[in-house]
């Protein structure tokens, strides 16, 4: 990809895919480790080397080890420190210390959260937004705040939830305009 012009130029590498149901790929911000996360449960980190080239350094089914299925959406803290990961069937929001090699080791899981759906980290990293989904009435949806402490555990914010009258597929922050407030704001 040339970002002058915008253009993407071959030859393409075909991302290698091991495990079926991907849904998500996260990248740390230096370029060098892939999240890969697969629906069945399936967590694939690839170091990212000089050529190109892509090595796995961590493959592992979550569910046995973490009770983690049907993985839904990933996200990596702006020091490249934390993984977070939700889980749409077993309700669950997961901090995991990601080493530089490409390893992750669990910090926090918690559960009961319906359904979760979407994630999204502020720009400093300081909190994860979670949507989860309900079925028929409102709410539709809740965000759910949770706080980021510095060794990467997560602690649920109950007072910060925000219904919704509709559900969310995705959730993103944006900086603000230059004649805006200085807030980001959250976009779904």
């Amino acid at each position: 990809y040339n970002d002058a012009t915008g253009i993407v130029s071959g030859p393409v590498t075909i991302f290698p895919t091991p495990h079926m149901g991907n849904v998500d790929l996260v990248q740390t911000s230096d370029g060098r480790l892939i999240v890969q996360l697969s629906s069945s449960g399936h967590v694939t980190i690839f170091h990212v080397d000089d050529d190109g080239s892509l090595t796995i350094t961590y493959d592992r089914y979550l569910n046995p080890e973490f009770g983690i299925v049907n993985i839904h959406g990933a996200a990596i803290s702006p020091d490249d420190r934390f993984l977070f990961v939700i889980a749409l069937d077993g309700n669950n929001v997961n901090s995991f210390d990601l080493s530089t090699s490409g390893t992750i080791t669990p910090i926090t899981r918690l559960s009961g959260f319906d359904l979760a759906q979407a994630l999204a980290l502020t720009p400093d990293g300081r909190f994860l937004v979670v949507d989860h989904h309900y079925y028929g009435g409102y709410p539709a949806a809740i965000l759910s705040v949770f706080e980021v402490g510095e060794d990467g555990s997560l602690t649920y914010l109950s007072g910060k939830d925000v219904p919704l009258s509709d559900t969310v597929a995705e959730l993103a922050f944006f900086p603000p305009l230059p004649t805006a407030a200085k807030n980001w704001t959250l976009y779904w």
